[in-house]
């Protein structure tokens, strides 16, 4: 059975399933994409072509005036994420209220046709990859970080994406001397980046590709912002990595003699799930 749910940007989540305020009638679940064309004789070639701006709509079924009132302080607080689950995975969407026409209660229950403007594409909720399996050589350092962390010299991560080229949030953890990386598709390398800078343990260097966090910069284990890395990173390199769709690798390394501490996060990106 699908399912909807809401999260705002103070982290509380809305249940749309919710039968005293749900999310009825859902549509604009697909996609569309706009194409520029040149005609050459009796054909046309495509110049280029754009993914049109998701817009999912429904209405809000509320049986009383503060159910409403209480969704409608809940939206205001963004960003939002619209999460959907068609069938066991649940993946999300960045967006806005764009508008919510609210009448009055008829018939016992108010009727509000929403729309909920996306900011993005659909991807599955952030994955984590490793380069190998637990027991060999990896550390779980679970009082920090829900995740595991790959322990080599050079390490590896393997990253199996979806439909669309998607970022990458790497992670390498210090102490590491001019830390380097490079992605691997096929047998081709296709993208390399490298920050010339010393990380010291406790520390760790973060790049971040999303367009809407995009960064180059040093923190504490604790999150704590230490300095913007950007200018010393090598700008002959891509030094940002969005994985190609399927299945690719990611390796690490440095001029230090200290093995690597490393992550990367992928968003599995989908035109529509």
């Amino acid at each position: 059975m699908r399912k909807f749910k809401l999260k705002n940007g103070v982290g509380a989540e809305w249940d749309l399933m919710d039968k005293t305020a749900y999310f009825n009638a859902p549509g604009g679940l697909g996609f569309g994409k706009t194409y520029s064309t040149i005609q050459a004789g009796s054909a046309w070639l495509v110049s280029d072509e754009f993914l049109n701006q998701y817009a999912v709509t429904g209405e809000m079924i509320f049986f009383d005036y503060s159910r409403y009132q209480a969704f409608i302080s809940f939206v205001t607080k963004g960003p939002l994420y619209l999460m959907y689950s068609p069938l066991d995975t649940w993946y999300k969407i960045k967006c806005e209220v764009q508008s919510a026409d609210k009448s009055e209660l008829k018939s016992g229950y108010l009727a509000v046709p929403i729309t909920f403007l996306c900011f993005g594409t659909w991807h599955e909720a952030v994955k984590v990859t490793q380069s190998q399996a637990p027991d060999q050589g990896i550390k779980r350092y679970s009082y920090t970080y829900p995740y595991y962390y790959a322990e080599t010299a050079t390490g590896t991560a393997k990253i199996r994406n979806g439909d669309l080229a998607s970022p990458c949030k790497l992670q390498i953890f210090g102490p590491v001397v001019n830390p380097a990386w490079a992605l691997i598709k096929a047998g081709t390398r296709v993208a390399v980046g490298k920050v010339t800078a010393t990380i010291p343990d406790g520390h760790k260097l973060v790049v971040d590709a999303d367009p809407a966090t995009m960064e180059i910069a040093e923190y504490a284990l604790d999150g704590t912002y230490i300095q913007n890395l950007y200018q010393s990173s090598d700008f002959s390199t891509g030094r940002f990595i969005y994985a190609p769709p399927g299945e690719s690798t990611l390796t690490f390394s440095h001029d230090g003699t200290s093995d690597i501490t490393a992550y990367v996060e992928v968003e599995k990106l989908a035109y529509s799930v």
